[in-house]
């Protein structure tokens, strides 16, 4: 946007914010289909933990890490710097109910 000369900010949806990277252990320590996943906020910490999980509990081999995608949000301060080129049909209070509610 900046490049672009457009003054806003980008910035991670709701959904992509909290514990983005998490691993899964075997629960019963034989690899069998009952797995536990455990979550963090970042890489370091659950690079930490599945460290620490592999020392403390050498049965249980836990998977590799896993990322999860990130979307984002977009706030344009001047609504001058852009064009709505095409409307998808959703509404603001059309998705969460009537005025009255």
């Amino acid at each position: 946007l900046r490049k672009a000369g457009i003054k806003g900010i980008k910035y991670l949806d709701g959904g992509s914010r909290g514990e983005r990277f998490s691993f899964n252990v075997s629960a019963d320590g034989m690899g069998g289909p009952r797995q536990q996943t455990l979550s963090f906020d970042t890489r370091v910490q659950a690079e930490h933990a599945r460290s620490q999980q592999m020392k403390a509990f050498p049965n249980r081999i836990p998977t590799e890490i896993k990322e999860a995608p990130s979307t984002h949000n977009y706030v344009m301060f001047d609504p001058k710097d852009t064009q709505i080129l095409k409307t998808m049909g959703i509404g603001g209070l059309g998705i969460l109910g009537s005025e009255k509610e």
